[in-house]
């Protein structure tokens, strides 16, 4: 809060506006979301969350209104509270992405849309982090709207290796070097395969090797195209 609240005082002085307006970019599963709760976590602030792609509604001026009323409600809350929150933008390319004259109706309201946006994005104070998959589809105007942009890369071996001891300190460390060594996958693939796990254990109502059945699901992984497996061979 102290290097906040310093930091805003020194824009003030030559910007009628401070605000930190971030931009996490990255795979499917990477953490971008997860980041954006240990940052509100971690700094003690609320988290507003806003479904950008929930909101494009078919009706027009409604969405229009939606936009609008978000960053309204927000400055609202700003004034009323010590420490600003953050405004979290989930998959903003949805509506941030590069303007489209294919269909006049539905340009023309996604334009107007975009306009809002970036008007709102020029005066805005407080925290905005967006989110997305494809940040090569965001229109450019936007860009430079941006105080930072942060690319989050696929997990590394070193990385792999810790998620699986952390998630799954039952399984040797060879399994766990070999495994991590040999497929690429993320912590939400990880989330994806306990729950598969948890419900194979009601059905079969008995447990199964956890370094074993780990292997199956990376080849089926690899096998559906999701996760490359770059080494190219199985063990037993």
């Amino acid at each position: 809060p102290k290097n906040f609240n310093k930091y805003i005082k020194t824009v003030s002085k030559q910007y009628e506006y401070w605000g930190i307006i971030a931009l996490l970019s990255g795979g499917p599963g990477t953490g971008k979301t997860e980041l954006v709760r240990q940052l509100a976590r971690e700094s003690e602030r609320d988290l507003l969350y806003f479904d950008v792609s929930s909101q494009r509604n078919m009706y027009m001026g409604e969405s229009e209104k939606a936009i609008k009323d978000v960053f309204k409600k927000y400055a609202m809350v700003v004034r009323k509270v010590k420490q600003a929150p953050i405004l979290f933008f989930n998959e903003a390319d949805s509506v941030f992405h590069q303007r489209n004259n294919s269909d006049i109706g539905i340009s023309q309201t996604e334009n107007i849309v975009q306009t809002i946006l970036l008007n709102e994005l020029e005066r805005f104070n407080g925290i905005l982090i967006c989110t997305t998959n494809r940040p090569e589809t965001m229109d450019k105007a936007f860009e430079r709207r941006f105080s930072m942009h942060i690319k989050i890369s696929e997990p590394s071996q070193i990385v792999r290796a810790q998620l699986l001891k952390y998630n799954f300190p039952e399984i040797n460390t060879e399994q766990m070097y070999r495994l991590s060594q040999d497929f690429e996958f993320t912590a939400a693939n990880l989330e994806t395969f306990k729950q598969q796990k948890m419900i194979a254990s009601i059905i079969r109502k008995k447990q199964s090797d956890v370094g074993q059945d780990l292997l199956l699901f990376f080849q089926t992984l690899s096998s559906n195209g999701n996760r490359p497996n770059k080494i190219g061979f199985n063990y037993k």
